[in-house]
């Protein structure tokens, strides 16, 4: 079960980072039992459909089609993401010169990872280490994102 890593999960900022997450890379969890994200225009079921069918929705051009729709997001679709994005004049979030350092980097996960341990002791996530990276990351990728 995937465990909310925003703190305040039932805001929209909250919702759209952990759909967008999700399709970013082997350390991120699936989205499952989330609800869905808004979509543009059209019907939901249309655009999950049209999502499901091939990256046309991607802006940022390193998109993937995901399992589920709701999966389906770019990062160029998250206003605080795309501000993060234009700073450093990246194209996606993951070419940004500090993702890779910032959440993908072992040595830092792993750090980050006790720091959230002192932080939240006995509740802190603790399953298989690549279960522990992608919990980590992902807090990586919203404090990146959102400074907190």
């Amino acid at each position: 079960m995937p465990v909310a890593l925003y703190s305040d999960s039932n805001s929209e900022e909250g919702r759209e980072m952990e759909d967008m997450v999700d399709n970013r890379g082997k350390f991120f969890p699936t989205c499952s039992n989330r609800r869905p994200a808004k979509m543009e225009a059209g019907s939901d079921s249309d655009v999950e459909i049209d999502r499901l069918d091939g990256t046309q929705w991607c802006h940022c051009g390193q998109c993937a089609v995901m399992p589920t729709a709701r999966e389906c997001r770019c990062c160029s679709e998250i206003d605080q993401v795309r501000t993060v994005m234009d700073e450093e004049g990246a194209a996606c979030i993951t070419l940004h010169p500090g993702f890779e350092a910032v959440c993908l980097n072992s040595w830092v996960l792993q750090t980050a990872y006790y720091v959230y341990r002192q932080q939240y002791g006995g509740r802190a996530q603790e399953n298989s280490i690549q279960e522990k990276y992608r919990h980590t990351a992902y807090r990586q990728l919203v404090r990146m994102c959102w400074q907190f």
